[in-house]
Order: structure tokens, then C-alpha cells, then sequence
């Protein structure tokens, strides 16, 4: 078991940098790929976080819904806003400190 859970956290670190990193339509061929059932899972749930509807057949399969994650929505909810997350907050950090002549780099 305690092998096991470095594993899902390498993927779910994985799906969040992939989420950054790359356009939805570039992200197609991780779900066409038949790979990996747990980085589709915090793929998707990554995306969402990021203000993006998956719309992807996997996404919206009843297969994907056998997953811990697949009872989560498709999609932000009124509620919850958008979340800054740590990355976003960082580059947002960055560009401030350049306008306001901050920037030491």
C-alpha cells in the first residue's frame, strides 16, 4: 500500500502540470490515449480548477464517473469562483512587481 500512494501523487502532480502547461486541444491525446484512468480523473479535475469545461468524451463517459473523482462537476459552480491557485498567484506576483518597477531579475 505505501507504494501505492507516491505513485497517485506523481500522477496527480503530473495532471496539474500538464493543465498548466497546455491547451485543452493539446490535452486530447492524453484522454484518446487510453493511458492512465487516475491522470484522465485529476486531469479533468485539474482543468475545471483552471475555469475550463471538460467537454471530452472520457470526461463525460459513464466510465469516467466510476473514479473517486468522477461524482465532482464538469465545471466551476457559481459558488466557487474561480480559485487562485499557488502557480497563478506567483505569476500574478511577478507581473506586478515588473509594472511597479520591482523587478530585480
Amino acid at each position: 500500500m505505501a507504494s501505492v500512494l507516491p505513485d497517485r501523487r506523481k500522477i496527480q502532480y503530473a495532471a496539474s502540470l500538464l493543465a498548466s502547461a497546455h491547451t485543452v486541444a493539446e490535452l486530447d491525446r492524453v484522454f484518446d490515449a487510453g493511458g492512465s484512468e487516475e491522470l484522465r480523473a485529476c486531469l479533468t479535475q485539474e482543468l475545471v480548477l483552471r475555469g475550463t469545461e471538460v467537454r471530452h468524451r472520457w470526461a463525460v463517459s459513464t466510465q469516467s464517473r466510476f473514479h473517486p473523482l468522477g461524482w465532482l462537476p464538469l465545471s466551476l459552480t457559481s459558488v466557487e469562483g474561480r480559485p487562485g491557485l499557488v502557480g497563478e498567484a506567483r505569476a500574478r506576483a511577478r507581473a506586478n512587481s515588473s509594472v511597479a518597477g520591482n523587478d530585480h531579475g
